[in-house]
């Protein structure tokens, strides 16, 4: 596959997060002019910055140069500053936004000001400029027929981003969306609470017995991120094909199974508020525009595909319908991505 981030300038929003950071990381790998890591946490930033330093005496100036990384503080909300961090970008990866569910519901305005009218400040800013080829926004399953906050501001943010490529004008930018379940072993995750209960000999708290998500690796997140941008035109939705889904009741005893040493239960607490008891990845719509694409759903809105070709996705776009992992495979999913030694 061509290496389409040779000698370009990559904003990454949100830079500092398990994904943002992740995806820094990555591209430390291929051969881009600069990396733009813009966020609102400067004490992320200076962690990010002391993670990537060769020691503690190099100077920050020396490592950003050495590594071609910028650090951008600001945030998604200033526009004005949002002009300022895209000028001379090639390509922006929008990954900041308020991603947990009862902060989001009780702070309704922030989310909205975050995800919605955040979003639209940097299709704004990538407007302003013309430099800007792509731009993708990192969603969640939470989009689908949405029941929170979180959801709702998220899924008016992806209809902002497919329907920018509408009206674009002359604009050569391209702006799609890639889509995940939950990412597995992240600060939003369930697991790094569980693994801390564990380790303190407190009850693990699963909402209900059946309830069940769509899990992906940060690995596999990231994955998917770069192909999407390899492979995008505008205007589709990504969904990666390495998703699983798990029942959070069994991602519990399994790892009950796995820290045997410990004394801890398993109780129930019921549903949050607005939480569903199971996810979908795609609507039953989206279903009917899918292609596939190597390991990538690509949610085609320009085309409707024959119900044979796609017959097989319907008992897995819900995590309730499709195959869940068993306790033994949870716990060798666990071991095999290294994520038993997380922290909050």
């Amino acid at each position: 596959m061509k290496n389409i981030f040779k000698n370009k300038v990559i904003l990454i929003t949100g830079g500092t997060g398990s994904i943002g950071s992740a995806i820094v990381k990555e591209l430390l790998n291929s051969d881009c002019r600069t990396i733009r890591v813009l966020g609102s946490d400067e004490n992320g930033l200076h962690n990010l910055s002391l993670s990537l330093s060769s020691s503690y005496q190099e100077h920050f100036v020396d490592s950003m140069l050495r590594n071609k990384i910028r650090y951008f503080y600001g945030d998604i909300t200033d526009l004005n500053r949002m002009i300022s961090a895209t000028e001379n970008v090639d390509y922006v990866i929008h990954a900041a936004a308020l991603k947990h569910v009862p902060i989001c519901e009780y702070n309704p305005f922030e989310a909205t000001k975050v995800n919605v009218i955040g979003t639209e400040n940097m299709i704004k800013a990538c407007f302003y400029h013309k430099s800007i080829e792509k731009f993708i926004l990192i969603s969640t399953d939470k989009v689908v027929n949405p029941t929170t906050v979180l959801g709702t501001t998220k899924l008016l943010a992806e209809k902002i981003v497919l329907n920018s490529n509408l009206n674009k004008g002359y604009r050569n930018i391209k702006l799609s969306v890639v889509r995940f379940g939950n990412v597995i072993g992240t600060r939003g995750s369930v697991l790094p609470k569980f693994i801390l209960q564990l380790n303190e000999n407190k009850d693990l708290t699963v909402t209900d017995k059946l309830s069940t998500r769509f899990f992906v690796t940060v690995d596999g997140a990231v994955k998917s991120v770069m192909t999407s941008l390899q492979i995008m035109k505008g205007g589709e939705i990504f969904v990666p094909k390495t998703i699983n889904a798990i029942k959070i009741y069994d991602l519990a005893r399994a790892l009950c199974k796995i820290y045997s040493h410990s004394n801890s239960k398993i109780k129930t607490v019921g549903l949050r508020q607005g939480e569903k008891m199971h996810e979908k990845i795609f609507t039953e719509d989206e279903i009917y525009k899918l292609k596939i694409y190597n390991n990538i759903y690509v949610i085609d809105h320009m085309n409707s595909h024959k119900l044979t070709k796609i017959k097989k996705l319907m008992n897995f776009f819900s995590s309730e319908q499709a195959k869940v992992l068993t306790i033994d495979q949870i716990a060798s999913y666990l071991k095999k991505f290294d994520l038993l030694d997380l922290k909050i």
